[in-house]
């Protein structure tokens, strides 16, 4: 008979070699999708964009992580233009 360590191992380890993909915000993903080792592709998705102070382009069908954090840096003025109440 298994116990249950055996069991939760066998689910995590199982569980750790799903592909990955990500469908939104393409900075915080750029990160998470750098260090995944089941992530064979990326999808492109520029949600955001249009309210950022600078959008993060694909560079010869690249996209690169930029500094810590999220990279995302809103455009008030654009936050603004988009908002509705």
């Amino acid at each position: 008979m298994s116990s249950v360590h055996d069991v939760t191992y066998d689910l995590l380890r199982r569980q750790a070699a799903l592909p990955l993909s990500n469908h939104t915000f393409v900075e915080p993903s750029a990160h998470v999708m750098a260090v995944a080792t089941t992530a064979p592709w990326f999808e492109y998705l520029d949600i955001a964009g249009a309210v950022l102070t600078e959008r993060l382009l694909p560079v010869d069908g690249t996209v690169t992580a930029r500094g810590p954090g999220l990279g995302l840096d809103w455009d008030e003025h654009a936050v603004a233009r988009y908002a509705f109440s």
